[in-house]
């Protein structure tokens, strides 16, 4: 069997990626994947776009594992009030050594995450699984360069038209941004 590194390699991705937001185990009685438990060890792999949950035995030794996107619009994540548990729902499929995976393979999951048992676990845990607002975008953008031009305007008109305080940055990021004709996001502190 396969280690979970190969399968993140899979994937173009790796621990190394400088994209990754998390890396970290998790107990098996502190998450539920559609109101099961796995069995083994349980490893949430999260980079800006997407979060892998592995069961992994052994060393890194692969059992079984799920992809879930968190920059589509079926995503959400609920936290309850005393910030002693997370439910995540998107869109996802289950992964394996493949490269290609077929539209049909997607569903709907629900993930239940317990609070982790320090608040260093606890901060590493939410950033791996959190959707990106506009302000961590444009961090994104300007520190790693991986967001496109068109999720970012996306996200922001989203925001403008729920009302955020962020109207006045994100009317000016707007007019910044289609104002260039690049597909890359260059973002200088004159066009802001």
């Amino acid at each position: 069997m396969a280690s979970y590194h190969r399968v993140l390699r899979t994937f173009d991705r790796t621990i190394d990626d400088n994209t990754l937001e998390c890396d970290y185990d998790i107990h098996p009685w502190d998450i539920l994947i559609d109101n099961q438990r796995w069995p083994g060890k349980i490893r949430l792999v999260g980079y800006i776009d997407v979060f892998f949950l592995i069961c992994y035995s052994g060393e890194a030794r692969f059992e079984h594992g799920i992809v879930i996107y968190t920059l589509r619009k079926y995503y959400s994540l609920n936290t309850e009030k005393d910030g002693s548990k997370h439910t995540i729902v998107s869109l996802g499929h289950p992964i394996n050594l493949s490269t290609k995976y077929p539209k049909s393979k997607l569903k709907k999951y629900t993930i239940v995450l317990h609070k982790g048992h320090t608040p260093a676990m606890q901060k590493e845990i939410l950033r791996g699984v959190m959707q990106h607002g506009v302000v961590r975008l444009l961090t994104d953008a300007l520190k790693l360069g991986v967001v496109s031009t068109a999720e970012l305007i996306s996200k922001v008109k989203e925001t403008i038209l729920s009302g955020s305080s962020l109207d006045a940055v994100t009317t000016k990021s707007i007019n910044a941004l289609t104002a260039s004709n690049s597909h890359n996001i260059s973002l200088s502190g004159d066009q802001l």
